[in-house]
């Protein structure tokens, strides 16, 4: 495993709305993500300038989905990571395909340039519609904290890769690997022990006191599933089972 940590230096993880040829991503969405990913990794974090890259990276029409993508590998060459970050993760609405051969992808990481970009454009219930993917949250199944759901995971997932954590294929994981939606709102919204104990190596974060901060999060959406899944191993960690 290679370790990266944030140093007194870098220690901002960047959460930077990227848009090409769709809307952004919404301001809510934004603002519950620099949250949960403060929460998540004990780090500061701050919300990078809205950047349009349209014109500096390849695109193309999915032959598939007919929607319009862009190469996520030119998009981290060209990301720029400010003197004051631990990593940048570049956010977007609109679709991504890691090289040609390939038909897409979540997301993608470069730890050596500490960037990463994902999407949440597949995330959608009307992908595929239309070439730009337009969040509406009155027509998403289970509302915007299906979204939010989704969204954490795969910022954290992404996120965790910039720290080193490779994809887990011990356990059922939020740093397994998925290939589609179905394996992708299987994955649980957190690390297994193994991949926890590895963040934990790294951050040495205060356990009760971020699972606490972690169910006042999902609580506050109504994610109620992962309130109750850290409730029992908060119940473990101290000791009442």
């Amino acid at each position: 495993m290679t370790i990266n940590r944030p140093t007194y230096s870098k220690k901002f993880i960047y959460l930077t709305p990227l848009i090409f040829d769709e809307e952004p991503v919404p301001k809510s969405i934004l603002e519950s993500l620099s949250i949960y990913a403060a929460i998540f990794f004990d780090v500061p974090i701050k919300i990078g300038k809205k950047k349009n890259m349209l014109k500096d990276v390849p695109n193309r029409i999915n032959e598939d989905s007919k929607t319009f993508q862009v190469d996520a590998s030119a998009v981290l060459d060209k990301m720029e990571v400010p003197s004051d970050a631990f990593c940048v993760a570049g956010i977007t609405m609109c679709d991504l395909y890691p090289k040609p051969s390939w038909n897409f992808v979540f997301g993608q990481a470069q730890l050596a340039n500490s960037c990463g970009v994902y999407s949440l454009a597949r995330y959608l219930s009307n992908f595929g519609s239309s070439q730009n993917t337009v969040y509406k949250p009155e027509e998403e199944k289970g509302g915007e904290p299906t979204i939010i759901r989704r969204a954490c995971k795969v910022m954290c997932h992404e996120i965790g890769h910039m720290y080193g954590l490779s994809h887990c294929i011990y356990f059922e994981c939020l740093m397994n690997g998925s290939n589609h939606l179905q394996e992708a709102d299987k994955r649980p919204s957190f690390l297994c022990p193994l991949c926890l104990n590895k963040l934990y190596f790294i951050m040495r974060f205060d356990i009760e006191k971020r699972y606490r901060k972690m169910m006042d999060f999902w609580g506050s959406h109504g994610l109620q599933a992962e309130v109750e899944w850290l409730q029992t191993r908060l119940d473990i960690v101290l000791g009442s089972e």
